[in-house]
């Protein structure tokens, strides 16, 4: 006998895909393995989104209106406590308490206490974005402060741009490590790993007036910052160099493509 016969039970026999399936009795979810052993009680508000929604054998669960987390062995790794939906992304995910946001690894463990009142950003590999009452703090994956500050930091998954006291952007690595021999004016981060840099123009009166660079990822500058405009080729890792009223196309290691000598430069972007 898988599971014996008893008055408003239900089970889903086509998520037997994994080891567990849902379970409901009474209007409440749990789980049960192939075996027809219960591997979760039956008193979680919505079905266990195990297929598919698993993070490494884990689940999100609700009860009372409070997300946790559940492995596919029934033991509740986070307790109902959170306000939304908990997303794991690469072992960490948010949380959200009281009104705050925090963040917990995959045991359950609090990395961050839920005190962020601005909200928390994960998604961008290896830094950690929390933004407090006054300040925003960016840490890396290992806990450790490398900003706090007023401003927010512009983040990409190879470096972070800050703010400094002078109004220069200072260009730092996943472990807080300026990577940039100088500091620069203006930086666009890109989504490889790239940035353009902008330096101010000799003897202009505007402080937007800047001439464009580009540098990699070890801060290294491939492009220097001599042209008057670098536009990026959306998903090629090519870039439009403009110089006096003339476009020519380099790429993100700074070799060219096509020389500097037409008046324009037309692309279309396909997704």
């Amino acid at each position: 006998m898988i599971y014996p016969c008893e008055s408003e039970i239900y089970i889903n026999f086509e998520e037997f895909n994994k080891e567990v399936a849902n379970i409901m009795q009474g209007g409440k979810y749990g789980l049960i393995n192939k075996k027809g052993k219960a591997v979760a009680e039956c008193k979680y508000d919505e079905r266990i989104h195990f297929n598919g929604g698993f993070y490494k054998g884990f689940a999100d669960i609700i009860q009372n209106g409070k997300y946790g987390i559940l492995n596919e062995k029934g033991k509740v790794i986070y307790p109902c406590k959170s306000e939304e939906r908990i997303t794991f992304y690469n072992g960490l995910a948010t949380i959200k308490e009281n009104g705050k946001y925090g963040i917990i690894n995959i045991n359950g463990k609090i990395i961050y206490p839920c005190k962020s009142s601005r909200g928390i950003m994960l998604s961008k590999e290896p830094f950690i974005m929390v933004g407090e009452d006054d300040r925003y703090i960016l840490k890396n994956r290992s806990g450790k402060i490398i900003y706090s500050g007023k401003d927010s930091p512009d983040i990409s998954p190879y470096m972070a741009v800050i703010k400094k006291d002078n109004d220069k952007d200072l260009i730092i690595d996943g472990n807080g490590n300026k990577i940039a021999a100088k500091d620069y004016d203006y930086v666009q981060l890109i989504e490889d790993d790239t940035a353009i840099v902008g330096v101010s123009k000799p003897g202009s009166s505007s402080r937007w007036d800047y001439m464009y660079g580009l540098i990699d990822g070890k801060g290294n500058e491939v492009i220097a910052p001599i042209y008057g405009q670098i536009e990026y080729i959306y998903r090629t890792g090519a870039y439009i160099i403009n110089n006096n009223g003339k476009k020519g196309i380099f790429s993100s290691k700074g070799k060219q493509l096509l020389p500097i000598e037409y008046d324009d430069i037309y692309y279309i972007a396909f997704e």
